[in-house]
């Protein structure tokens, strides 16, 4: 079964976008075929097909990034 989605989460600040990342990479590695790719201040990002590893790493990263952005 093909589910096509799209989720509009209001978060506050870069802790909330945090824990709302670790539940969407822990998701996408739950199973085949998912993907997820989010946009913040105009910063994007897309985990699919990345390792767990790989994604804490690209995830780390734009979180580093929105902080700057918010201060």
């Amino acid at each position: 079964m093909d589910v096509i989605g799209e989720v509009w989460v209001s978060v506050a600040g870069s802790a909330g976008v945090a824990g709302l990342l670790d539940v969407l990479a822990a998701w996408i590695t739950r199973g085949r075929g998912r993907s997820v790719k989010l946009e913040l201040n105009g910063q994007v990002i897309d985990a699919t097909g990345l390792s767990r590893r790989d994604q804490r790493r690209l995830i780390e990263e734009w979180i580093a990034r929105q902080r700057e952005i918010e201060e």
